[in-house]
């Protein structure tokens, strides 16, 4: 199952790349960061395994994957999913896992993540471009990830439910 919805927001990654493009000059209305949903939806169903190191290697992995199908860069989404995995670690320990949570730990990880990626192509003169092109992009990306959150989240209650442990 993990390995299914990793494979799914990699594939609808690209597919919807293609159509929803992200440019510094001709910002689309749309975009999307579907491999983050995904591995949201991996750490909850891993965190109830009790497979968190299991989680970081994954993060690790993924992260060298997407680099490889989507951007020159090597180790720079490998780092930046892994932070992603300590953020959502700590998260889940103070709150529970219930469906506005999880709304609210898309927002933060989308968020972050754009931040991060952004400032570190700034660091290093990968690209150039003002604050109201991250603020726009931020804006318009929450609507497409909220929706494959839901539609993600939904399709995986049941066999998320079947993995809760007992506490007798």
């Amino acid at each position: 199952m993990i390995y299914l919805i990793l494979s799914l927001g990699l594939v609808l990654q690209g597919v919807l790349s293609n159509y929803l493009p992200f440019y510094i000059n001709n910002l689309s209305f749309l975009s999307i960061n579907l491999p983050i949903i995904s591995l949201i939806i991996t750490y909850t169903i891993l965190e109830r395994k009790k497979q968190i190191n299991l989680f970081y290697l994954i993060c690790f992995i993924y992260g060298i994957i997407y680099d490889l199908l989507f951007t020159n860069t090597l180790i720079l989404h490998s780092l930046l999913f892994i932070i992603l995995g300590f953020l959502n670690n700590l998260i889940y320990k103070k709150l529970e896992d219930k469906f506005l949570n999880f709304l609210l730990i898309i927002i933060i990880n989308i968020f972050l993540y754009d931040i991060l990626l952004y400032l570190l192509l700034i660091l290093f003169k990968e690209i150039n471009f003002n604050i109201l092109s991250l603020v726009y992009k931020l804006y318009n990306s929450i609507f497409l990830n909220i929706i494959y959150g839901i539609t993600i989240y939904l399709l995986t209650y049941k066999y998320r439910n079947k993995l809760k442990t007992s506490i007798y």
